[in-house]
């Protein structure tokens, strides 16, 4: 009877428990990626993080079948400087954002022409997984 009554407490606490991973509490939108110019080999991505969740969700990486590297532009003596980033934190209830200028996605190895969207899979630090499907965007002329 006891044992029947622990496994029953622990059906309905699991599904809790996977419901509060990162993954599950954050939404990525508006996300898009710099189509390559023409002859190089290196894109770059950007979106929006919403963490909904009352904990910060922290991404430790981006996965694809090509390398992804977290990026940050800032400045540093008078010069703008871009350095990997080995963990993007967003706070709860906050919005981080990928843009131009800042914290950025860089994608390497094309090598042609570029779909029109790209899978990156975002990897939390609690272990968890997200598909994020970003669009590719054309150079401007």
């Amino acid at each position: 009877m006891l044992r029947r009554a622990l496994a029953a407490g622990l059906a309905v606490l699991v599904p809790f428990a996977w419901a509060d991973t990162a993954a599950a509490r954050v939404v990525f939108d508006n996300a898009w990626i710099r189509a390559p110019a023409p002859g190089q080999t290196v894109a770059a991505g950007y979106c929006d993080i919403a963490n909904n969740g009352s904990q910060p969700a922290v991404i430790t990486a981006f996965t694809a079948s090509f390398p992804v590297e977290m990026h940050e532009t800032a400045e540093r003596d008078g010069m703008m400087r871009m350095r990997p980033l080995a963990r993007l934190t967003v706070p709860s209830a906050a919005t981080v954002s990928l843009a131009p200028g800042g914290k950025h996605l860089m994608l390497f190895g094309f090598d042609g022409e570029v779909p029109a969207e790209l899978t990156l899979h975002a990897v939390f630090a609690d272990g968890g997984k997200q598909a994020v499907t970003f669009i590719v965007r054309p150079l401007a002329p």
